[in-house]
């Protein structure tokens, strides 16, 4: 069973993948409308950044689905990273359009607070990052146990006590995940 904290950080990967996709036209248009057949370099990394994020946030998806620490605390830690990785995407978009420079650094100080908004986003991202993967590290030794057959994880507790699920639509108690035996 997926956790309400999992589901929002899915729903929020997939309006990411999304914006990547609405991009992606962008892009288009701009390559076709441009006599050297290329997008403005923001809105070709805009392009980018969006298509790697969203897969970065499903990703975030799996430490928190799997965190041994509370929901406000994983959902704080991807917030963290979720809303820095929308504001860089949506800041290169913005330079894209305005299509005034090509290297916001470059050119002075650029927007004011840019330096202050980076180390605020190296901070956040890095940060968010390190507190999933130390939830992840907590919750999975609880959830997960060896046994001959492989892995077996233990349904819904995500490593949390008195957070136990039971087994859903006729599933047994331990779902196993051995090798040539996926579930698929």
């Amino acid at each position: 069973m997926i956790a309400s904290d999992t589901k929002a950080v899915l729903f929020a990967a997939g309006l990411m993948f999304l914006y990547a996709l609405v991009l992606g036209v962008l892009k288009f248009r701009q390559v076709a409308a441009s006599p050297q057949g290329q997008a403005h370099p923001y809105i070709d990394t805009a392009h980018r950044a969006a298509l790697m994020y969203s897969f970065a946030i499903g990703l975030t998806a799996t430490f928190v689905q799997f965190s041994g620490f509370p929901q406000a605390v994983d959902l704080a830690a991807a917030g963290a990273l979720i809303v820095f990785f929308v504001a860089a995407v949506v800041g290169y978009n913005v330079q894209g359009l305005r299509g005034q420079t090509a290297n916001q650094f470059r050119d002075g100080e650029g927007p004011p607070g840019l330096h202050g908004f980076m180390w605020a986003l190296i901070a956040a991202e890095i940060g968010g990052l390190l507190v999933l993967l130390a939830g992840f590290v907590t919750g999975s030794s609880s959830s997960c146990e060896p046994s001959a057959d492989g892995i077996v994880l233990q349904p819904g507790s995500r490593g949390r006590p008195g957070h136990r699920r039971g087994p859903r639509h006729g599933q047994h108690a331990g779902v196993r995940a051995r090798r040539g035996d996926r579930g698929f």
